[in-house]
């Protein structure tokens, strides 16, 4: 299967912010803050942990795109 060159430069780039969402995700365990929204520190709901586990914010500021 052949992949055009602007279409691989697209899935690098995805990939790319895929592994910065782990990395970020990792820091955020080993920091103890995983699970904590970025904006206002409240706890980030398990059921939306279990959908998105790279979700940075609550359910409030994830959704106003503020997380």
């Amino acid at each position: 299967m052949d992949v055009a060159p602007d279409d691989a430069m697209v899935k690098i780039a995805h990939a790319r912010t895929v592994i910065d969402q782990v990395e970020a995700a990792i820091a955020r365990i080993e920091q103890g803050t995983y699970g904590k929204c970025e904006s206002c520190g409240q706890d980030i709901d398990e059921a939306m942990l279990d959908v998105d586990p790279l979700a940075q914010g609550c359910m409030c500021h994830q959704a106003a795109g503020q997380a």
